[in-house]
């Protein structure tokens, strides 16, 4: 299950900044994309996609090893789980819809 981090990060002012953000954060395990929103002269908004919860700390150490610093903790929300494929998932362990076009007989 995928899971969408955001953080806001102080100190960023361009283009040179966003990318040393992105690098740092990318090399961190489970990371599938970093999106970063500058807002020079306040705090940016940085969006990080990972295949599951970042810890904070890690983030955090990312953050300082790219020279800026976090303005607050970071917020995670888990992706909601597809739900055509949890419909199916229970109509197979009912024995099947019976609809016959959906293959969960």
């Amino acid at each position: 299950m995928s899971t969408t981090t955001t953080i806001k990060v102080n100190g960023m002012t361009c283009g040179h900044c966003v990318k040393a953000v992105t690098a740092e954060l990318s090399e961190l395990a489970g990371v599938d994309g970093v999106d970063v929103d500058l807002t020079p002269g306040a705090a940016s908004t940085v969006t990080i996609t990972s295949s599951g919860s970042l810890p904070a700390e890690q983030i955090a150490a990312a953050i300082d090893e790219a020279g800026y610093e976090l303005a607050g903790p970071p917020t995670s929300v888990a992706a909601a789980p597809d739900l055509i494929s949890l419909v199916a998932a229970d109509a197979q362990s009912a024995g099947g819809c019976g609809c016959g076009g959906c293959g969960c007989k």
